[in-house]
């Protein structure tokens, strides 16, 4: 969410610098800023470890994703005690143990540990499996955007703890450019995030 909008800006800056896109999860993006085969990652964890640092540029609230043809995909708001008895799709707590321990948490709050039948590394595979209606998930409302057909997207009734999006570089050695994009990213970013 924004990252496009802001990589036009900052390119319409910086005509000469080269931007190439690599989808990876948080583990694989610290790890590879860490050996310098990367200069700027969008990570869903505040957990950093020594020699990177972070800037937080985005919250959001998770949402329900249920197949279309489930029976509460015809509500409005879906409440988290609805979800108890339901086969849940996770994100694989090796790619993401903060994102993991956070939906499991998120269900401990209301009072069940959710039967996880799928965890998968992406959420895209996320949402994709729910679309094949092989169960349900707790999402970040930006993959509401992901149209896939056979997912839908409901809003929790609870309030529960917000997804969180971060910038993550090296400290050192200082690079001017990636701070320049991040500095892009809040312009980008619809108002209230």
């Amino acid at each position: 969410r924004g990252l496009p909008q802001a990589l036009r800006a900052f390119r319409r800056r910086h005509p000469g610098v080269r931007i190439s896109l690599t989808e990876m999860n948080s583990a694989e993006q610290m790890a590879e800023l860490l050996h310098d085969r990367l200069d700027l990652g969008f990570v869903h964890t505040h957990r950093m470890p020594q020699g990177l640092q972070q800037r937080l540029l985005l919250t959001e609230p998770f949402v329900c994703c249920l197949p279309a043809r489930h029976a509460l995909a015809r509500r409005r708001v879906v409440s988290l005690a609805d979800l108890r008895e339901q086969p849940f799709i996770l994100f694989a707590r090796s790619a993401s143990p903060d994102y993991h321990e956070r939906i499991l948490s998120i269900c401990g709050d209301a009072g069940f540990q959710p039967e996880v039948r799928h965890e998968v590394r992406h959420w895209l595979a996320v949402v994709s499996l729910v679309s094949q209606d092989m169960g349900v998930a707790l999402v970040p409302e930006a993959l509401k955007r992901s149209a896939l057909k056979g997912a839908v997207f409901r809003p929790l009734q609870e309030a529960v703890a917000q997804s969180e999006a971060y910038g993550v570089w090296r400290s050192t050695p200082r690079n001017l450019l990636a701070e320049r994009l991040l500095e892009e990213m809040p312009r980008a970013l619809p108002p209230g995030h």
